[in-house]
């Protein structure tokens, strides 16, 4: 006799637990009439109940920074140890400048700089998936996050408001996702 699969076994199945993002800082490293570099600094809150049975203990990572839809910079990959059964803390940067976003971005960016001294940005995580029988990667698409500029500066910037929630799938191929 075979057991009927429930709503709550489907949930718990499928379930994979949010990723936040406590902290998202923005640097200008270097703004002119037709230049702009920038780097972002990430701090990842990884929930106690992902370490190990979603996610490796040990592996690497990637983060995507999402401007109005487009990736416009890409860390390079990260390796993590995390502990399991407690919250783990990841630190990234990635930066970005002229040559890696097409000349449209730069100018609406450099323009929500200097006129609104704030830049809603997306960003997406990349994890190895660790789940019995898994070979792909857990993609996390996260919340567009709002990082306002300091009073009279250009050059740096703290996340606003609410944190970055990231909601995860978990998928046999590595494909991108960008749910905002």
């Amino acid at each position: 006799m075979s057991k009927k699969k429930t709503t709550q076994d489907s949930y718990e199945e499928n379930y994979v637990p949010d990723i936040t993002v406590p902290s998202m800082d923005s640097t200008v490293l270097n703004m002119t009439e037709t230049r702009l570099s920038v780097k972002w600094d990430l701090l990842i809150r990884i929930p106690p109940d992902l370490p190990g049975f979603y996610m490796c203990l040990d592996g690497d990572f990637q983060v995507f920074i999402i401007y109005k839809g487009v990736t416009i910079a890409t860390s390079s990959i990260e390796s993590y140890s995390l502990r399991p059964w407690w919250a783990n803390l990841l630190k990234v940067s990635s930066i970005a400048s002229e040559v890696d976003m097409d000349g449209v971005i730069v100018k609406d960016i450099m323009e929500s700089i200097k006129e609104r001294s704030e830049m809603p940005f997306g960003s997406r995580l990349h994890f190895r998936d660790c789940r019995y029988e898994t070979t792909g990667k857990m993609n996390y698409a996260c919340d567009d996050a709002m990082l306002r500029f300091e009073p009279g500066s250009h050059t740096t910037a703290s996340l606003f408001g609410n944190h970055s929630t990231n909601v995860g799938y978990s998928l046999p191929f590595d494909i991108d996702l960008n749910i905002t």
